[in-house]
């Protein structure tokens, strides 16, 4: 779940979003989203949290964003949006 945006977003949003992220995107496959967001890295659980939001917050650094439903994300928020809305339908 991405946690900065589960402070402000309900459950159903975050879904939503994730939904059209994959639509727009067409990353839309569980295993291929875990690369992306991981980068391959063998982080234990305590780790990812961190290693998310330094991304995040990279990705705004360098401009690596996405509108989606009026919201302007991160790439890495929007993936686990997206991830987030293949668990929770499954």
């Amino acid at each position: 779940m991405p946690s900065d945006l589960a402070g402000i977003c309900d459950k159903n949003t975050l879904i939503k979003l994730g939904n059209t992220y994959r639509i727009q995107t067409g990353e839309n496959n569980r295993e291929y989203l875990e690369e992306l967001l991981l980068d391959d890295s063998e982080l234990r659980d305590s780790e990812i949290h961190i290693f998310l939001n330094n991304k995040v917050t990279e990705d705004f650094d360098k401009g690596n964003t996405i509108l989606i439903e009026g919201w302007l994300l991160s790439v890495t928020e929007a993936r686990q949006c997206a991830l987030f809305s293949l668990l929770e339908t499954n």
